[in-house]
């Protein structure tokens, strides 16, 4: 019976763990307010905070494709 408690408490673990590492990391791109028509055009996900807008890499190097 202990052996299997451990045994869920490690998996829940695991699966916690990542969930949290498949998060992307987004990255400060400055002001971009010009560009917010052609990157809502384009489906581009951003997250726009206090000191400017934020991007990860995947949605940055869409921008670039498309909006730049």
């Amino acid at each position: 019976m202990l052996k299997k408690v451990w045994m869920i408490m490690g998996c829940l673990i695991l699966l916690v763990g990542a969930a949290g590492c498949s998060e992307e990391k987004m990255t400060n791109r400055g002001d971009l307010s010009a560009r917010v028509p052609c990157m809502e055009k384009k489906n581009i996900k951003f997250e726009l905070r206090a000191d400017g807008f934020y991007l990860s890499d995947d949605q940055w190097d869409k921008f670039i494709r498309f909006c730049s």
